[in-house]
């Protein structure tokens, strides 16, 4: 709009100009009065050539002043122009500035929108987390005692590993281990050192041991896995000159020598039988078993003060 409006007044200059350019001259003259009438001859000639001359004056100060105006109507109509331009170029920016303005609110409220659907989803996880820190705090305290529990229960087999794998008479691990009818077991030698010195009783429960101990191939197996495992080395019946069978021979001689002193006077002649002759003399024995009975036999020995005595092997 500014610079239309120095259009015109530029226009308005030139105009303005051209005018100042073309000399107005107004013939000084007379009105007639009754004094001085108009009189024919040159001062009338004068007189109407002084008149022409201001009509042709005039009438080109009209020409340009039409051209004027003819200019400032094309001026203005330019403007016009420019300005039904200016304004359809404004309705299209504002049209376009109202789109985009559209545009921006709906991404601000599609923004929005999903900024409180992930402030909702946040807030779901923050409540799971929260859920689950309780769950994993529940679930520490269940490991803690758990582990506890399996502590306890891992000194517990450890003691009760210790102890099966320990010998009864030197507290040491077991060396070819023989368990003994309270299945309590000790090593090889420590049982006949302590059956030929204590008698035959389980030094830890006194338990009387009737029948003789059997070499325990279980316990053997797993000594020998966890020794293994531990790195440790000892001895086992393979590796040694031991014979799993020593103590049945040895209650074999044991209670034949019991049975016979408790048979009494009537054995006597087989007791005194040098041991060259005794096993000829085995079958007087047998006969002598059967004339007074198994029964009596047993209950000979269980009356006998041999029971507990130390074993002479």
């Amino acid at each position: 709009m500014a610079k239309s409006r120095n259009d015109l007044s530029k226009g308005f200059h030139e105009l303005m100009h051209a005018q100042a350019k073309t000399p107005t001259r107004t013939p000084q003259r007379s009105a007639p009065t009754p004094a001085s009438p108009v009189r024919s001859g040159p001062r009338r000639q004068r007189f109407a050539q002084s008149e022409v001359g201001a009509s042709d004056q005039l009438k080109q100060q009209y020409r340009v002043m039409q051209k004027g105006f003819i200019i400032l109507e094309n001026l203005c109509e330019a403007k016009k122009v420019q300005v039904r331009s200016l304004k359809e170029e404004l309705q299209n920016k504002t049209a376009e500035y109202e789109s985009t303005t559209s545009t921006l609110l709906d991404k601000l409220d599609e923004g929005g929108k999903a900024i409180k659907d992930l402030s909702e989803i946040l807030e779901e996880k923050v409540r799971q987390v929260e859920h689950l820190s309780a769950e994993l705090d529940v679930t520490r305290k269940m490991i803690q005692g758990t582990e506890t529990v399996a502590v306890a229960e891992g000194k517990s087999m450890v003691g009760a590993c210790t102890e099966l794998l320990t010998c009864i008479f030197c507290s040491r691990l077991l060396v070819v281990p023989f368990s003994l009818d309270c299945r309590h077991a000790g090593c090889f030698n420590c049982v006949l050192d302590g059956f030929n010195n204590n008698g035959t009783s389980c030094p830890k429960c006194n338990a009387f041991c009737g029948n003789p101990p059997q070499y325990d191939v279980s316990l053997e197996n797993f000594l020998s896995l966890v020794c293994s495992r531990t790195g440790t080395q000892h001895l086992t019946a393979g590796s040694s000159s031991i014979d799993p069978k020593t103590f049945e021979k040895l209650y074999g001689q044991r209670n034949t020598m019991t049975m016979l002193q408790a048979a009494g006077p009537q054995l006597q002649p087989l007791l005194s039988i040098a041991p060259q002759d005794q096993t000829r003399a085995q079958p007087q024995t047998l006969d002598f078993i059967k004339q007074v009975g198994p029964t009596s036999v047993a209950a000979g020995i269980q009356g006998s003060d041999l029971i507990n005595t130390p074993m002479d092997l």
